[in-house]
């Protein structure tokens, strides 16, 4: 998590990857498409996926500050649906 931009206190971004909480833009309460999650969750686009939907790593917090987590979902799933890209090069 990068040291700025997050809800409720920071990350150290000890690991350099520096995800900043940009959140995503998808379909939302009665399917109003918008931007969601500023400021709480860094949505990226994966590699893999199932079937043809691309599955994403959510990195999140919501409430207090040490209550972070992460794990693969699926919000990118209609064609307007959009979320962060981030390149990463193999050693």
């Amino acid at each position: 998590m990068s040291t700025t931009g997050w809800f409720n206190g920071n990350g150290n971004n000890t690991s350099g990857f520096n995800a900043l909480p940009l959140g995503y833009y998808g379909e939302g309460y009665g399917g109003v498409q918008s931007f969601q999650w500023k400021a709480t969750h860094a949505v990226f686009i994966s590699y893999s996926t199932d079937g043809n939907t691309p599955s994403c790593l959510d990195i999140f917090r919501y409430a207090a500050p040490n209550d972070e987590q992460a794990d693969l979902d699926y919000y990118v799933v209609l064609p307007t649906d959009r979320a962060s890209l981030r390149f990463v090069k193999d050693n």
